[in-house]
């Protein structure tokens, strides 16, 4: 299947799962829209923002740095991400993530129903 990226949807998310600021998600892959059970998204976190930290049950997720450095709390460790890196979180494990830099941090995302 080719997803084309006039096809994304794209939403703002505001303190995302506790976290602060806005971030920008642009899904190529969504399950209410495309009835699969992976999610496929293009997200920003400008500088100062972040995702909250939370949990996965029944999923997993990837996060592959793209630009930018943040900061992720890897199941209670932090840990500072640059691109290239790879951050994996499986189902029970819990993470969340900030751009530490000032320009914003770009991540590709993907959650598998596990």
């Amino acid at each position: 299947m080719l997803i084309r990226s006039t096809d994304k949807l794209s939403e703002v998310k505001r303190d995302f799962r506790g976290g602060k600021g806005e971030i920008f998600i642009n899904y190529f892959l969504k399950e209410d829209r495309d009835k699969g059970a992976i999610k496929a998204m293009h997200v920003l976190i400008p500088p100062g923002s972040s995702v909250g930290y939370h949990q996965h049950l029944g999923d997993e997720e990837i996060y592959f740095i793209l630009k930018g450095k943040g900061e992720v709390n890897d199941n209670g460790e932090i840990k500072e991400v640059e691109p290239g890196d790879l951050v994996i979180t499986r189902s029970g494990e819990s993470h969340g993530i900030k751009c530490i830099s000032d320009e914003p941090l770009e991540i590709l995302a993907i959650i598998n129903k596990v």
